[in-house]
């Protein structure tokens, strides 16, 4: 089976109350392979994207031996819907996991930058105690 993947995002921008926040540019892919793994993973990538707001996400066509998934016989659908059904919960797992990662630098940044003033907080007091008495 030949499995061609098209991916395209328009142009889109962000407004809130008439104001101008963001603008995003518009995106193509194009992904043409017999190889499952490459779909699944340009699959993963497709459905795992964080946009911003107002960004308009990437309208995604699937073409298998250059057939829409309506016109494609029920073996290949049976393979294509399990592709993508893994694609899908792999995706979830991705963003659960930069979700859980961006959770872990957050504190860890916060704790070092308890540590820093806490330092600072000693040195100045051992100054203030030393000059004063």
């Amino acid at each position: 089976m030949v499995f061609s993947l098209i991916a395209y995002k328009p142009e889109s921008d962000d407004y809130c109350m008439g104001n101008h926040f963001d603008h995003y540019s518009s995106d193509f892919r194009l992904l043409t392979t017999e190889n499952e793994d490459e779909l699944f993973d340009e699959l993963v990538f497709l459905y795992s994207r964080e946009y911003g707001t107002g960004e308009d996400p990437y309208t995604i066509t699937i073409l298998i031996n250059g057939r829409q998934i309506s016109d494609i016989t029920e073996d290949q659908r049976i393979t294509f819907t399990c592709i993508s059904r893994r694609a899908f919960v792999r995706a979830e797992k991705v963003k659960t996991d930069r979700i859980n990662q961006r959770k872990a630098d957050q504190l860890a940044n916060e704790e070092k930058c308890k540590k820093e003033k806490e330092a600072s907080d000693r040195a100045q007091y051992e100054k203030l105690k030393i000059r004063f008495g």
